[in-house]
Parts: structure tokens; C-alpha cells; sequence
């Protein structure tokens, strides 16, 4: 079995990345929406700079968290099922 430690650390990662995703589900349109409202009617009063082509950050910064999620979760799996084997124990 991995040490108390490692446990500790792969279910801290978890649950922080999952609470993160569940954050940013709940409140962040609420949070990035009038960031990028304000942001396009001030690049847009000028047209200068399409801001609704820039919008590609937020589906970004989604992925990077769902790419996360997969890759604790299987390093959370690889660390409960370490085993350390010791042959001559008694």
C-alpha cells in the first residue's frame, strides 16, 4: 500500500481540481460574463479588435481542467494500488 503521504496528497489533488471544476460550473459566467461584456463594448466602440473571436480562453481553461480530472484520477488509482512487497516479513 502507498504511504499515508502519498494517500493524502492523490486525495488533496482530487478534490481540490474537483471542487475547482464544480466552481467554475456554478459561478464562473457569472464571474467571466461581464469581464468579457465590458471588454468587448470597449475593443468593440473602436472596432479595431473583434473580442468575440477571443473567446476560445474560457473552453481552454475547461479542458485543461477535464484533462487534469482524467489524469489525478488515474494517478490516484495507480497510487492506492501500489503495493510494497516484502518477502521475509516473519
Amino acid at each position: 500500500m502507498a504511504s499515508t503521504l502519498e494517500m493524502f496528497l492523490g486525495v488533496t489533488a482530487l478534490i481540490v481540481n474537483t471542487f475547482v471544476m464544480i466552481l467554475m460550473f456554478f459561478i464562473g459566467n457569472v464571474v467571466i460574463a461581464p469581464i468579457v461584456n465590458w471588454a468587448g463594448h470597449m475593443v468593440n466602440s473602436s472596432s479595431s479588435i473583434p473580442m468575440w473571436d477571443m473567446t476560445y480562453i474560457i473552453p481552454a481553461i475547461w479542458g485543461l481542467l477535464i484533462a487534469f480530472e482524467v489524469v489525478i484520477i488515474i494517478a490516484f488509482f495507480v497510487i492506492t494500488g501500489r503495493r510494497t512487497v516484502v518477502d521475509d516479513l516473519y
